[in-house]
């Protein structure tokens, strides 16, 4: 989950190989153009894969009634995800183990050390732009003095600095 991007304050974020195990359908068999199969696990990650090479993440965003969604994000746009059918009792289990104080401040840490790693990339772009404009700053004066000096030899000008 290393491109987690929250969609909800209340997501729960969960390895999408456990996620797969609680989608409603598992087990059952299916119709298909290329004819029937059973829904496993495999077959489950395979078809949510399709969508990209790998989806971005995987939640669980938790209801009051119990009846929890379960989702995959496999882009940026905030178009680009599913949202699978859950079995209850497996989804519930699944958010009681990854929404545990322990879990969260977990997630918290990943998110701290992410911040902290996006903020040293934006100090070192800072101090960047900084070194670029002064030595923007450098060439601009020396071609000001150069072109003074060019205006005094040519005695367009009279002084010199």
């Amino acid at each position: 989950m290393t491109h987690w991007k929250n969609p909800f304050d209340e997501a729960v974020p969960v390895p999408i190989e456990e996620l797969a195990e609680c989608y409603a359908y598992l087990g059952q068999q299916c119709a298909s153009s290329s004819g029937n199969f059973i829904w496993t696990k495999e077959k489950v990650l395979k078809h949510w894969g399709a969508f990209d090479d790998k989806p971005v993440d995987a939640y669980i965003l938790p209801q009051p009634s119990g009846n929890h969604c379960i989702g995959i994000r496999y882009g940026a746009a905030d178009s680009e995800y599913l949202s699978p059918e859950g079995n209850k009792e497996k989804v519930q289990a699944l958010l009681d183990r990854y929404n545990s104080s322990e879990q969260k401040i977990l997630i918290m840490m990943v998110e701290v050390r992410q911040l902290n790693k996006d903020h040293s990339i934006a100090l070192e772009q800072q101090d960047l732009a900084v070194k670029n404009t002064k030595d923007a700053y450098t060439k601009l004066n020396q071609a000001r003095r150069e072109l003074h000096k060019a205006l005094v030899q040519y005695g367009l000008i009279n002084y010199t600095y």
